[in-house]
């Protein structure tokens, strides 16, 4: 791993998106470097967060990944919500009220995907949440917390795999709107019975020579599944305009 000088040095004027999903102990030294640093930052590797850490952290002006993170500290979230921009906890999936009525804190994107076991207490909390929001993938909600999320004043993003109409016409209602997902594993979708030419939002990353892609494609059910296929023959893909 480079040096904490040339680390720092690096940081000081970059502005772009950093992966650093393999780095599992994050020391103050680096923390103060990524401190600086103004693009959106990944730390995926992560799964511990000390209070010292993430005061540090909240320093950041550009978004932040911790999806790693299983657990959170009281302290460590509140220092958290200080970040301005988005803030993925994608990885959280017991949340007290009292966590979580911090996290509603935060003025910008809130990523909670894992978060999946919603009250109606929760969802009370979560409606007074100023910025984006993006929860996670639930089985069902029942009507009454979709009334009371659909008051959410921001962008808002929920996964739900089964969803009855009179769920669609609540959130439809919403003056912003909201976008209902499904989760899938590729392998699940090119198995899975839909029809060829269904779409679905593919989350791709990679890196071929001097080139490096992070984003999302939308991509049919029969391109999926021979992305599948290919991937486990260890033949090449070919990309292309």
């Amino acid at each position: 791993f480079p040096s904490h000088d040339t680390v720092k040095d690096f940081l000081a004027g970059y502005e772009g998106y950093i992966k650093l999903d393999g780095v599992s102990k994050l020391t103050d030294h680096l923390a103060r470097s990524l401190a600086k640093h103004k693009g959106g930052l990944s730390l995926g590797g992560i799964s511990s967060l000390s209070e010292e850490t993430s005061a540090i952290l909240s320093e950041r002006r550009g978004s932040i990944e911790l999806n790693g993170l299983k657990k959170l500290s009281s302290e460590s979230a509140h220092h958290l919500t200080q970040c301005p921009k988005e803030l993925y906890l994608n990885g959280l999936k017991d949340i007290s009220d009292s966590l979580l009525a911090i996290l509603a804190k935060h003025s910008g994107v809130l990523g909670l995907v894992a978060f999946n076991n919603l009250s109606l207490e929760n969802a009370k909390i979560l409606s007074e949440h100023q910025g984006g929001l993006f929860l996670g993938n639930f089985k069902r909600i029942s009507d009454e917390i979709a009334r009371v999320l659909a008051k959410h004043p921001g962008h808002l993003a929920l996964g739900i795999e089964d969803i009855s109409d009179e769920i669609i016409d609540i959130f439809s209602e919403r003056e912003e709107g909201a976008y209902i997902f499904n989760l899938y594993d590729i392998d699940e979708v090119a198995k899975a019975d839909f029809s060829d030419n269904r779409e679905f939002i593919v989350s791709l990353s990679f890196e071929y020579c001097d080139v490096k892609y992070s984003g999302f494609r939308i991509m049919k059910k029969g391109e999926i599944r021979s992305l599948v296929i290919a991937l486990n023959t260890g033949a090449n893909i070919v990309t292309g305009k």
